[in-house]
């Protein structure tokens, strides 16, 4: 009889201890719950930027595609085994850069004027699946899914400049504008991964994608000004446009998320 209670006992306190790995030590529950909503972003795009502060090339603008949405995420815990979570990223953008040149003519080499350029883009990412969670007692769960993923991105460059075109030159010419191809992707992904709650409500997770991918650009342009006798005209060349095609893993897009659950 001693032996059976002092089974039971070690039986009872094991159980309270495991169930213990679900709460801090304020008895806050660690791990999401039914109801719980969440939101998250990829912290590889902060790790790429610091490394590349350590390069001299400086190159830090980031990458945008579908293995690099660069979006933030929301889930919606419908319970312990499954979640439904989206991918979002709405950019919209400019920028503006002046540069003085000599003003062409002039004798005074201090008389400058201004070339221009402005840079225009958008960069919209969704998706949007299903995420299941492999064991709930512990801070560090096993996660698998599949989602969809729809990319839109488009550029173009426009050049101003302060000098004119020397008409008594007839090869003469200078890029006023280069506008990419619109570019569309559609992808579906599976994925695993493994999700460390490093606090009450907030975890660290990582995950590894597999599946297809496309993506469609259509043509773009480049338009320039051309001396044309005394005069001058607009010419307009058009770009190729492109289709590809791939069923790969995401592995050098794989995601390290911080997610804050409440």
């Amino acid at each position: 009889m001693k032996k059976i209670c002092f089974a039971c006992s070690i039986i009872f306190l094991s159980f309270h201890s495991y169930s213990q790995l679900l709460q801090n030590k304020k008895g806050q529950n660690i791990l999401p719950e039914a109801g719980n909503w969440a939101v998250g972003f990829d912290v590889i795009p902060l790790l790429k930027y610091a490394g590349n502060l350590f390069y001299s090339s400086g190159d830090s603008t980031g990458d945008f595609s579908l293995k690099y949405p660069l979006a933030f995420t929301g889930k919606y815990v419908k319970n312990a085994k499954l979640s439904y979570r989206v991918g979002l990223r709405l950019g919209f953008g400019g920028v503006t850069s002046d540069s003085l040149v000599p003003k062409s003519g002039s004798t005074n080499l201090n008389e400058k004027v201004s070339n221009q350029t402005k840079e225009k883009s958008t960069n919209i990412y969704l998706s949007g699946g299903i995420e299941k969670r492999i064991g709930s007692a512990h801070r560090v769960t096993g996660i698998y899914g599949v989602e969809g993923t729809l990319l839109i991105q488009s550029h173009k460059t426009t050049y101003t400049y302060g000098n004119e075109l020397d008409l008594n030159d007839q090869q003469a010419s200078s890029i006023t504008s280069v506008k990419d191809g619109s570019k569309v992707g559609f992808g579906v992904r599976g994925f695993i991964g493994a999700e460390f709650f490093i606090a009450s409500k907030l975890s660290l997770s990582a995950e590894y994608g597999w599946g297809p991918s496309i993506i469609s650009q259509g043509r773009g342009s480049i338009e320039k000004e051309v001396v044309d006798g005394n005069t001058t005209k607009t010419v307009i060349e058009e770009t190729e446009k492109s289709f590809s095609f791939g069923f790969d893993n995401d592995i050098n897009g794989g995601t390290v998320a911080l997610t804050f659950y409440f």
